[in-house]
């Protein structure tokens, strides 16, 4: 049994509260395997799901933005645990508000979704599942909830892919952005 196992066993309970089995729609693929995010049949994979946004601007080309983590202050993009009556994308959304000061258009279609050891209060970590979508920014607002807590920059493309440590994130960002470049 890995450490992981154990964790969950032990405190399964506790866990308990925060699991949100995800569904997905079956064309939305990351690096070759279904997600589940919208209103297919199939359970995730992965016990822990959030929903991330990834706002951009098209500016000067297309820029994304960022903030950093308020344990490590390493650079991550904008997500959180499901809400009660809002869709995914809707939630992050509102994560991309409260975490970086953002308004965005809600988009329902995501863009794949990566993996990452997610430290609880606790000390522990749990496997999340992050399904990711893109968010035209709409309005930077000056006041947010979590201003004091992180910093928020935008990046280019290449940029923004390089300062995130999650290899699945990086590569999303970085088909994100030639996506947007063949369609301009």
């Amino acid at each position: 049994m890995s450490w992981f196992q154990a964790i969950m066993r032990k405190e399964q309970g506790f866990f308990g509260l925060f699991r949100r089995p995800a569904l997905v729609s079956s064309d939305v693929k990351s690096f070759g395997r279904t997600l589940e995010i919208g209103s297919s049949t199939k359970q995730a994979d992965c016990a822990f799901v959030q929903y991330g946004a990834l706002p951009y601007r098209e500016k000067n080309g297309v820029e994304v933005l960022l903030v950093t983590s308020r344990e490590s202050g390493r650079w991550v993009i904008p997500k959180g645990w499901p809400m009660k009556h809002k869709t995914a994308a809707e939630a992050a959304a509102r994560e991309a508000f409260e975490e970086a000061g953002v308004t965005c258009r809600v988009k329902d279609d995501a863009l794949g979704a990566f993996r990452y050891l997610k430290r609880m209060k606790s000390g522990d970590a749990v496997e999340c599942e992050v399904v990711v979508f893109p968010m035209s920014v709409g309005k930077e607002h000056n006041r947010w909830p979590e201003k004091h807590q992180r910093k928020r920059r935008w990046f280019g493309i290449d940029d923004a892919a390089a300062a995130v440590n999650e290899q699945e994130l990086m590569g999303i960002i970085l088909q994100f952005g030639r996506d947007r470049n063949i369609r301009d």
